[in-house]
């Protein structure tokens, strides 16, 4: 889906629609705008949601240390910026 925002200021005239359908999409709270020389990035926050969320569990030597293998600890007890 692509999105327009609309913001001029007031937080009480801004909004978010589908580009496409022009529809509002309800429940946005904020939406933070990054941009570079490469391009842009758009985060909404969004209150009262529903997601459907389909995920097959995949383990490589990047993810076996930190998620697939308990005795390996958390990801904070593996990172120590001190050493």
């Amino acid at each position: 889906m692509k999105i327009k925002i609309f913001a001029n200021g007031n937080p009480l005239d801004s909004k978010v629609t589908n580009a496409e359908t022009g529809e509002l999409i309800k429940g946005v709270v904020s939406a933070h705008i990054d941009l570079d020389v490469e391009g842009a990035v758009a985060t909404l926050i969004i209150a009262d949601f529903e997601a459907e969320i389909e995920c097959e569990a995949k383990l490589d030597e990047v993810t076996q240390g930190v998620y697939g293998d308990p005795s390996a600890g958390s990801l904070r007890e593996n990172s120590d910026p001190n050493s």
